[in-house]
């Protein structure tokens, strides 16, 4: 008897609870500010789930596909930390000024790089392990 993964659903609560956190972030803004990049890039969010949840509805069929979420969290730990590295002066001016809705935002972003990178560990590590 095969024991199915536990890691796997886990993983897709998570990438779920994060496009739900970043579009909820994104739509609180005013949507005349936000860049034509964010528009671009909310449809792609949806790759990560839909991969996980093909890995948990057939691990030996799309386990290849583990390559491409390696890259997809490979390039989201850097764009959040940029993010953080770029939003968090006006943060802290904000906070002392009594407003903190950026600063959840900020700390939805420290939550996500470590989620991702995580991700991004553990899927480098299992492919590694299945497809010596």
């Amino acid at each position: 008897m095969r024991f199915r993964s536990v890691s796997f659903p886990i993983m897709l609560f998570y990438e779920i609870a994060r496009l739900g956190i970043i579009l909820k972030q994104g739509a609180a803004s005013f949507a005349g500010s936000l860049p034509i990049s964010w528009y671009a890039a909310a449809g792609t969010l949806v790759l990560a789930p839909v991969i996980i949840f093909l890995i948990i509805a057939d691990e030996e069929r799309f386990i290849g596909w583990l390559p491409l979420l390696c890259l997809i969290k490979a390039a989201a730990v850097p764009s959040f930390a940029v993010f953080l590295y770029r939003t968090a002066p006006e943060a802290v001016m904000l906070v002392s000024a009594g407003d903190i809705a950026l600063a959840g935002t900020l700390l939805a972003a420290v939550l996500c790089i470590a989620g991702d990178a995580f991700v991004f560990i553990f899927c480098l590590g299992r492919h590694r392990r299945v497809c010596k």
